[in-house]
This record gives structure tokens, sequence and C-alpha cells, in this order.
């Protein structure tokens, strides 16, 4: 993360805890050298959105003393109101729309374990006499390693990666998709077969990547700033794209 993203991320982060109510903010306070930045942004909204589902599901004020009144279903609820929700627009021909919203899988299990997280937090700090668990009676402390290598079967039709098999939802999802089809394509192929990490493919820029002589122009950090090329021979679908 560069330097000028991280302080708009920073006061980004700001911004949202000062809305939060103080058990929020004494969270994300005593997690902070355990949180990356990137995290503690991704929990304040979360919490921000949940705060609004309640002073909209209860009628008042959200306080402290509301937050540890709650019982597990005002949550439950909430995660279920987040899974699937409608928004209404105004079109152009002034006439309102609804269209349904759905959280993803990640989505909803991000904001599911960020709450199980701090409810955690207000059991060990005493504040609640019973633990309650959104992803059941126990919270695991650590999780599986993630596989080192990716099943090739995935990629044996690469042209088709990103759409589902039982075809998109709607056409706004069929539309996003082909208009950012060739960004995704070439992430992919450039992670695969070039070998970059996640956050160098963020940081390139296309003076970058020569179409032409098939290289990748990068600078890696180690003890100093080391400046390296990439063959793209391999990474057949971005002459394509």
């Amino acid at each position: 993360m560069d330097q000028k993203t991280r302080k708009h991320i920073q006061e980004k982060l700001k911004q949202r805890i000062a809305q939060l109510p103080p058990i929020f903010q004494e969270f994300l306070k005593e997690n902070q050298k355990k949180l990356s930045l990137s995290s503690r942004y991704e929990y304040a909204k979360d919490f921000h959105l949940f705060t609004d589902y309640l002073h909209e599901a209860l009628d008042q004020e959200i306080t402290d003393e509301v937050i540890l009144r709650l019982e597990k279903q005002d949550y439950l609820n909430f995660l279920d109101k987040v899974y699937q929700h409608t928004r209404s627009f105004q079109t152009t021909a002034d006439q309102q729309t609804n269209q349904l919203f759905k959280n993803s899988y990640y989505g909803l299990s991000r904001k599911q374990y960020s709450l199980n997280h701090f409810l955690r937090f207000l059991y060990q700090k005493g504040l609640l006499t019973e633990e309650i668990s959104l992803l059941g009676k126990t919270l695991p402390e650590t999780t599986a390693a993630a596989p080192r290598f990716i099943d090739a079967s995935l990629f044996q039709d690469f042209e088709h990666l990103f759409i589902p098999m039982n075809g998109f939802n709607s056409s706004r999802e069929a539309r996003f998709e082909i208009r950012n089809r060739p960004r995704n394509l070439a992430i992919a192929a450039i992670l695969l077969y070039c070998g970059l990490k996640i956050h160098e493919v963020v940081e390139l820029k296309r003076k970058d990547i020569d179409l032409n002589k098939q290289i990748i122009h990068l600078s890696r950090k180690k003890i100093g700033l080391i400046s390296r090329q990439f063959p793209m021979k391999h990474c057949h679908s971005l002459k394509t794209i």
C-alpha cells in the first residue's frame, strides 16, 4: 500500500470511528496492533452498518447501554437483513424503482466474523455474562493453512473464468463482467504465469508492461530497490486482451 492510499484510508477510518458508539471505538483502539489498517477500516464499516440497522429497527439512539442489552437474535437478524435487501432508486423518468441486492458469501462472512470478534471482546472484558458466538459454540483461534498449489483443472477453460456455470443472476452482473473481463483475465494471467505478488500487480502501471517485447518491468524492495524484468511468454491471455 503506497503512502497516499494509506493516508486516505486512515482519514476515512478516523471519520468512521467518530460516528460509532464508544464501545466500538474502544474495541478498534485495543486491536490497533493486532489488525491491519485495512482490516480495521472494514471492521469500522461493518459496525457502522450494524448501528444504522439498529437505529432503524429499534427507533432509538444507539448507545453502549443499548449494545450491551442486545441478544444473539438481534445480531442474526442483522446478518439476515444485510444478506438480501432492497433499495429504492429514482429513474431519469422520475419514477421510483426497487432493486434487490445480495451480499456475497465473503462479504457476509466478514460481517459475521467482525461482529463475533466484537462479542468475544465484550465477554473477555466482563461486559457480557455469557459468551455469544455467531460462528458456533466456540470460535477457533486458528484457521487451516491455505493450499500451496491451485488445482490445475480450475484453469482448463481459462477463457471462461469468472463466468458462473449457471449464468449470471441479472443482466447488470453480466454487463459488469463484460466491461471488466479484459482486466480480470490480465490480472489472473500475470498472477498465475509471471509469478508476481498481489501487491505488485496492484501497483503496476500501463507503462510497466511492454506487450511488444512481452516483458513486465518491476521494482522490488529487498535491501535496496531492485529493478527486475519478468518475461510474459507464458501469459498467453495478455496477447489477446
